[in-house]
């Protein structure tokens, strides 16, 4: 019941479901979504923009956390007063957008990551598991939350730096090795691993409607969802003319974007 293209009007869905099944979750316990007649996107959506809202909330509180964690408590209230007086996050946070949603889940990561350079033993374990959640999350969202996969890899690079490439180059030396902080290389590989895995999974659960099923543990994708995604690709890339992307003909991925909202 909760399927997007179970909706006869719905010819295509290409946003995250776990934003849709998390308000309508919250939605019913509110007793704002009821069956039958009542049960209308007009009720259900004034809880999906408070969730929204809760979330960009969360948001300001992640930015401050990974501002003291790069550097100090006063950096991360000025990151976090930054973000919150930002325009578009605000305006985003107004609406039952994905984007807020994301951008919990992508700083999450980042988050996350940044401990798991500098942890080790059970720690280490459970950082990559939730670094894995949260990239699964994320992915739940929008599908190019994917992107954020790219954060463990480098921080997998930056343990190795930390933690081995220094120890090798005093042995080649012959000074005395740095005490090791980390793990080997071969655990830290089998913690990224991990953290794959568990996004796999966690995005097997939370978008369902991605996959053909019937089981969990089918991985196939549904080719209904997957002709969305290649569709939306073609809108974005110009091979396709179709109106709302048509003031995107012609310009610079990333770049565009980056000067509209500066």
């Amino acid at each position: 019941p909760l399927n997007p293209y179970n909706d006869g009007e719905t010819n295509s869905y290409v946003y995250g479901t776990f934003p849709l099944f998390l308000v309508k979750a919250v939605a019913t316990l509110r007793g704002d979504d009821p069956p039958g007649p009542g049960n209308s996107y007009a009720a259900t959506v004034v809880s999906g923009r408070q969730v929204t809202a809760a979330f960009d909330v969360l948001t300001i509180f992640l930015v401050f956390l990974l501002g003291r964690a790069f550097g100090s408590r006063r950096l991360g209230l000025l990151a976090a007063l930054l973000y919150a007086l930002a325009v578009l996050p605000t305006q985003l946070a107004h609406f039952w957008a994905m984007d807020p949603f994301l951008n919990v889940f992508a700083l999450l990561t980042l988050l996350l990551s940044v401990h798991w350079v500098r942890a080790d033993g059970g720690r280490a374990w459970l950082l990559a598991v939730g670094i894995g959640a949260s990239i699964g999350l994320a992915t739940a969202c929008k599908v190019n939350g994917a992107i954020f996969a790219a954060i463990p890899v480098l921080a997998f690079a930056v343990r190795i730096a930390l933690h081995d490439i220094r120890r090798l180059g005093a042995r080649w030396s012959g000074g005395e090795a740095p005490p090791r902080h980390g793990s080997a290389w071969l655990t830290d590989l089998s913690m990224l691993c991990l953290a794959g895995a568990v996004s796999l999974l966690v995005f097997r659960i939370a978008q369902p409607y991605a996959f053909a099923g019937p089981n969990v543990w089918d991985f196939a994708l549904n080719q209904r969802w997957w002709d969305d995604i290649q569709r939306e690709r073609d809108f974005q890339q110009g091979n396709v003319d179709y109106p709302p992307f048509v003031q995107f003909a012609g310009t610079t991925p990333f770049l565009t974007a980056l000067r509209n909202i500066t």
